[in-house]
């Protein structure tokens, strides 16, 4: 907080308001500590531990309702395309629909067509969803 000090000459005792002091000439003078109500961050009300907190919790609440469920939405789609293996249907980004004849490291060769005799391989990131058979 900022205070400000002022000195106030007075002669009339009923209008003192604290304890006095006497100058070297005799004239009483009264000290006066009135707090600025201006200023500061936040019009001064605001100390740096209420900051620190309110950061904090701007950060927890940006981490529980973003960050956590995005994490979990990209561990089920990860173990999702590592439980694929040969002759499943799916999905891919681009929305064609396929079935995998081959299972390599980092990509499947999957069949496309109604004819089936398209192969392309995709990388498995590439892969949204399991396809029901039609």
């Amino acid at each position: 907080m900022n205070y400000s000090i002022i000195l106030a000459q007075t002669t009339d005792p009923g209008l003192a308001l604290g304890q006095g002091t006497q100058t070297a000439t005799g004239t009483p003078t009264e000290v006066v500590v009135v707090e600025e109500t201006g200023g500061g961050l936040f019009g001064g009300g605001m100390n740096m531990w209420s900051l620190l907190i309110m950061y904090g919790a701007i950060i927890a609440i940006a981490w529980l309702m973003l960050i956590r469920p995005q994490r979990k939405q990209q561990k089920k789609m990860r173990e999702m395309q590592e439980a694929l293996k040969v002759g499943d249907n799916i999905v891919t980004s681009s929305g064609t629909y396929g079935t995998i004849v081959e299972n390599n490291e980092e990509t499947f060769l999957v069949e496309f067509g109604s004819g089936k005799s398209v192969r392309i391989p995709v990388a498995k990131n590439h892969v949204v969803g399991v396809a029901d058979p039609k």
